[in-house]
């Protein structure tokens, strides 16, 4: 089995809408939220499994590579279709790959490293405004320690178990072994908060993206409307 690194964002808040009549904006939001996090219970319930049973970062093993998406999305690397998301395999070769997730007009492009014997997990919330999207990408660097973490924008709050560790791009050398929960903020952005496992046998990494507050408002006023104009 593999070491990994494990993701979650904060459970979504719902509300309750008094109406004689059926409010379809809101039908079609809660639905929205009720997937997404559907999504994200998967997406945990796989670390979790992955974690109940892993071994020394060494053995000589194919990488592994976890890709979960909001909306759904097509997976390709190095060119090639790989499937929808949620996708998992853990039959790649080590080395870096270049790694496409795309639905519609939304599409996220970056630079993977495929560690044998290590799990590469991608997650992201697509949108054709690039400002609205947001994700993480954790990978882990064998034979070395601590936490990595690198945002866009730069000069983010990191937060470690209720901790203030300062701001981004960050290491944190001091964690002990085991499971942590990182939050990330930074005024006017769409704070994101996940989980890590930390090792002696390894250092975890962590690409974040926040989503800008104002674009995200501005692409949600945009779908309300056109729903109402339906």
């Amino acid at each position: 089995m593999y070491q990994v690194v494990h993701g979650a964002n904060l459970l979504p808040k719902f509300f309750v809408i008094i109406n004689s009549m059926p409010n379809w904006t809101f039908i079609v939001n809660r639905l929205s939220l009720i997937r997404k996090n559907l999504l994200f219970t998967i997406y945990y319930l796989l670390f979790t499994i992955f974690l109940t049973g892993c071994s020394a970062i060494g053995y000589t093993k194919p990488a592994a590579l976890q890709v979960t998406s909001e909306p759904e999305a097509s997976v390709f690397l190095d060119g090639k279709h790989l499937g929808k998301t949620p996708f998992y395999s853990d039959q790649f070769q080590n080395g870096e790959a270049l790694l496409k997730i795309s639905a519609s007009d939304a599409k996220f492009i970056t630079k993977v490293k495929l560690t044998e014997g290590t799990l590469a997990v991608v997650n992201r919330e697509l949108s054709t405004d690039v400002l609205s999207q947001a994700g993480e990408t954790l990978t882990l660097t064998p034979n070395s320690q601590g936490f990595m973490i690198i945002t866009d924008p730069n000069e983010a709050d990191v937060t470690i178990d209720g901790r203030y560790f300062g701001k981004t791009p960050k290491l944190a050398s001091d964690l002990a072994n085991g499971d942590h929960k990182v939050l990330v903020s930074k005024k006017g952005y769409v704070s994101r908060e996940f989980a890590i496992k930390t090792s002696s046998k390894y250092q975890v990494v962590a690409e974040v993206t926040l989503a800008s507050e104002i674009a995200k408002s501005s692409k949600g006023s945009k779908r309300e409307a056109t729903q109402e104009a339906r």
